[in-house]
């Protein structure tokens, strides 16, 4: 054995320990920015500046995949994103799933618009059953509403008359 190929052998383990350092602060870097939380070794405000800057591109992936959503949130959009965000890390599958999954949790959290059930449900909703009973219980809402606002216009129209 060569001493060239010595030396290399002697450096692997060297080598391995400092990629799982690497990957590890990497990792770190990544929740730190995902979490917006402070970590050490880097500036406060530039590490605030960046997470804040990938919020924002996430926000803008998902808003792009299902444009629908933002539209029928409004304002609150962003506030309901950004406290899905917080909980719920980026998926390596990328901005669809993201938008996916935020309407997953738009849903568990009976905020989902009316309009886009169906299209849940159809996909990837029919699985659980809370899912079913949130439906269930908005649809029957709805009817509820419905039927005393027609009760209401009635009773108005029969005293005009």
């Amino acid at each position: 054995m060569s001493a060239d190929s010595q030396a290399r052998a002697q450096s692997r383990p060297q080598l391995a320990a400092s990629r799982a350092k690497l990957a590890a602060q990497q990792s770190a870097l990544m929740e730190a920015l995902t979490r917006q939380t402070p970590l050490t070794g880097f500036d406060p405000e530039r590490l605030q500046a960046t997470a804040i800057s990938l919020q924002q591109k996430r926000l803008r992936t998902v808003e792009h995949a299902h444009p629908c959503i933002a539209s029928q949130l409004g304002p609150a959009f962003t506030e309901l994103f950004n406290a899905y965000s917080k909980g719920h890390p980026l998926p390596a599958a990328g901005p669809s799933t993201d938008a996916w999954q935020f309407i997953a949790y738009l849903a568990q959290s009976d905020v989902l618009p009316d309009h886009m059930w169906r299209r849940y449900l159809l996909t990837s909703g029919w699985q659980s059953y809370r899912t079913w009973w949130q439906l269930l219980r908005r649809l029957r809402r709805r009817a509820v509403n419905h039927c005393s606002s027609s009760a209401a216009s009635r009773t108005a129209s029969k005293n005009t008359c």
